[in-house]
């Protein structure tokens, strides 16, 4: 078993493909005009997302220390009416070489292992870097969880 076993599986490719995208686009955009990067806590808040259920969010949350929220980042996308199966957020850095994000997808489901790690359990998470520092880690591909990832 794997993560193409989710019953949604293609759903969720194809939604974290136009995340991806769609991010991609509104960070440049958002870069140009505040010459920094958009960084979006993880919505929704509460819960845990199995990748099956769509549930309504609340985009108007935003870091203490910032005004923007996944609504105003992206009001078409990330809106009152728009419904996620899983959870998001956008990380943003800083580093010698510049700025950089990373956009990072979870949900909860067991039976679905192990990954292509050989790991088991219910903690699915995908990471997507833009930027100069990739770092440690699995990126760019279903994984789970497990004490050495984290």
């Amino acid at each position: 078993m794997a993560i193409e076993n989710h019953p949604k599986y293609s759903t969720l490719k194809t939604l974290v493909d136009s995340l991806i995208l769609k991010v991609r686009n509104k960070q440049a955009e958002y870069f140009a005009a505040k010459k920094k990067y958009f960084q979006g806590l993880l919505i929704p808040s509460t819960g845990k997302l199995d990748g099956s259920l769509s549930n309504k969010i609340n985009y108007g949350l935003h870091p203490s220390d910032q005004e923007d929220s996944w609504n105003s980042f992206d009001s078409a996308n990330f809106n009152v009416s728009t419904k996620l199966p899983i959870h998001i957020k956008i990380d943003v850095y800083q580093s010698p070489d510049g700025w950089g994000w990373i956009l990072g997808c979870e949900f909860w489901l067991a039976g679905l292992g192990p990954d292509r790690y050989g790991r088991d359990g219910d903690h699915w998470c995908y990471r997507h870097n833009e930027g100069p520092e990739m770092g440690q880690g699995i990126w760019d591909e279903w994984f789970i969880v497990g004490e050495e990832t984290v």
